[in-house]
């Protein structure tokens, strides 16, 4: 979902599930986890998984998945028909150039990780409608079958009311004691007086147990 608003970019919601595939990168190795049908057929359910290691270009890699499943451009008249939905990290930028890695990774998360999605329920803010569409690049019966059963999954399970009341316990833990974000504050300024650096994004992460579904 976009944050922008309605007129600019913020038109459309993308709502989906089920990926017919998923890749999580970290450094040069792509994990490719393809979920098909038994004997290869191409309806969703019941699911099986196969895993694969790909080594090399992540980059590539989305290329070659997106060149073996094209999906339609503007042909369904909606903004996504199907295609890859997922996140980019930062850190994918040491790949492209060199930097120096300093941080601890204490999270263990992909650098990056999309799924290939073939149907999906599209939400128009600005005309009140959601559209449900489905893709299959080999027939036309299949996109509809797709299509179809996105939407009564959806009908399926819409959200309860939410409780008023806290998401969470309350409780938000972050990576910084105060003392120690002063002093990299501080060390900030420093670099910035002796011209090592002219900005930076001194940021920390504040975690919290939700009591919601995600």
């Amino acid at each position: 979902h976009s944050a922008m608003q309605i007129g600019a970019y913020g038109d459309w919601s993308i709502v989906t599930c089920e990926p017919d595939a998923v890749l999580r990168a970290r450094g040069r190795a792509v994990t490719v986890d393809l979920h098909t049908a038994p004997g290869g057929a191409e309806t969703a359910l019941p699911l099986h998984m196969q895993q694969a290691v790909v080594a090399g270009d992540p980059f590539a890699t989305i290329e070659s998945v997106l060149a073996a499943h094209p999906a339609p451009t503007g042909e369904c008249g909606l903004p996504f028909c199907g295609g890859l939905i997922g996140y980019l990290s930062y850190d994918l930028g040491r790949l492209l150039e060199p930097i120096a890695d300093l941080c601890e990774d204490d999270i263990g998360a992909p650098d990056y990780c999309l799924g290939l999605y073939t149907s999906a329920l599209l939400v128009d803010h600005r005309r009140g409608e959601v559209h449900a569409c489905g893709y299959s690049a080999d027939s036309d019966a299949v996109a509809r079958e797709r299509a179809v059963r996105i939407a009564d999954l959806a009908r399926q399970h819409l959200p309860e009311k939410r409780m008023p009341g806290a998401a969470g316990d309350g409780v938000l833990k972050g990576n910084f004691t105060r003392d120690h974000y002063i002093r990299a504050l501080r060390e900030t300024i420093a670099y910035i007086y002796a011209g090592d650096i002219f900005q930076a994004n001194l940021s920390q992460r504040f975690e919290t147990r939700l009591a919601v579904s995600a």
